[in-house]
């Protein structure tokens, strides 16, 4: 009898050691929590994980971390507050929340650079473990950086973003890199946010890169160099109306077309590859009917000829030309189209050039549409770009 008691005692116990070792095995092992990096431009950590064998010495102090090169993470972030989880000068590290990954943050001019071209590149997110996203966000440093200086979030330009996306392997992110950074060093810090509903968990990537002398061939995403269309007669998107599949509504300037079913869902906001909208263009072609005013028919009254300086830290001038006597609309927007600011509302603007100072330091620092529109809906847009 006392032996059948000590033989189940040590049954027990053999169990119970086993189960805290699964136990502690699963609430520290990293590769549990490995979900995906920027493979192009190449992340740091993706970078070392390529070169193992024989290895850079930049990556060394990281031993076997590169392996888990899926894993530069923040666990629970609040709600996206990365500057409180990830400090700065921790930021390629995604303030070691997966592992200890300390040797990303190296203060060097050492980590090799992939070449990339000025204007839009894509930027290519791989996740080994996909899930559902808030959005992805792709920023770059300042002209001033200093690849021997800690990175921080306050310095950083976003360039580029995707919203919320269902779970897939890779995502790409169009992200803009200003024509000022021909010929200059920079890096890419791109952050993925998985959706509130499910996690608080994020991912953090830095890529080092040196931007050529060479344009993209890659389109802009936003209207830029799009042919405008036909929005007349197109009603104006009310959030209190329900649509339905193929229904066209105008919306900042942009008609949207219905995907399914929907009410409450801004089109500026829910028109990303599977949400309810789709965007079919920039209005501003086809007026027939305000021929008679000042021959709005088949062109613009205005034509936006460049802003300086570009990027600007607290002010810049818009410059355009008026073609004839109008009332014009000046709006900062961010890139998906949000108003931010309303410069001029309907003025009547005479013909001849104008320069139009943007005083807009509030502004965080990122890339900004800066959109001219006259009184029939006809707009122009051109990208700024700001950093403090």
């Amino acid at each position: 009898m006392k032996k059948i008691i000590l033989s189940n005692f040590f049954e027990l116990k053999s169990r119970l050691g086993f189960f805290l070792a699964f136990l502690c095995l699963t609430l520290s092992a990293p590769s549990l929590f490995a979900h995906g990096t920027v493979i192009w431009p190449a992340s740091r950590i993706y970078k070392c994980y390529q070169n193992r064998t024989p290895g850079l010495d930049i990556c060394k102090p990281c031993g076997n971390m590169i392996y888990d090169w899926m894993s530069v993470l923040q666990p629970d972030t609040n709600y996206g507050n990365h500057k409180k989880f990830v400090p700065d000068g921790q930021i390629a590290s995604g303030g070691n929340g997966g592992g200890d990954f300390s040797c990303l943050n190296a203060l060097s001019s050492k980590w090799g650079t992939t070449e990339v071209n000025y204007g839009y590149i894509n930027v290519k997110w791989f996740n080994k473990a996909p899930h559902r996203t808030q959005y992805y966000k792709v920023y770059i440093t300042p002209l001033t950086w200093d690849p021997t200086k800690p990175l921080k979030w306050d310095e950083l330009i976003e360039i580029g973003s995707v919203g919320k996306t269902p779970a897939q392997k890779t995502t790409v992110i169009k992200s803009l890199i200003p024509e000022s950074y021909k010929g200059k060093r920079a890096a890419l810090v791109s952050v993925w946010q998985r959706n509130f509903d499910y996690s608080h968990e994020a991912f953090y990537s830095v890529s080092d890169i040196t931007v050529s002398h060479k344009k993209s061939d890659q389109t802009d995403p936003d209207g830029g160099g799009e042919d405008p269309v036909n929005c007349k007669g197109k009603p104006k998107w009310d959030a209190k109306k329900v649509y339905r599949r193929n229904d066209s509504v105008t919306h900042s300037g942009i008609l949207y077309a219905a995907k399914w079913w929907n009410i409450r869902r801004d089109p500026s906001k829910f028109s990303g590859t599977y949400q309810m909208w789709k965007r079919v263009g920039m209005c501003g072609g086809g007026h027939g009917g305000h021929g008679g005013h000042g021959g709005h028919g088949n062109h613009k009254a205005f034509t936006i000829m460049k802003n300086v300086p570009n990027p600007y830290m607290n002010s810049t001038s818009l410059h355009y030309q008026v073609h004839e006597t109008s009332k014009l609309t000046l709006t900062i927007r961010t890139l998906t189209n949000q108003v931010v600011s309303t410069v001029f509302s309907k003025e009547r603007k005479f013909t001849g050039l104008h320069n139009q100072p943007l005083g807009l330091g509030r502004l965080n620092n990122g890339i900004y549409l800066c959109v001219l529109e006259d009184e029939y809906g006809t707009l122009e847009t051109v990208k700024i770009s700001v950093y403090k």
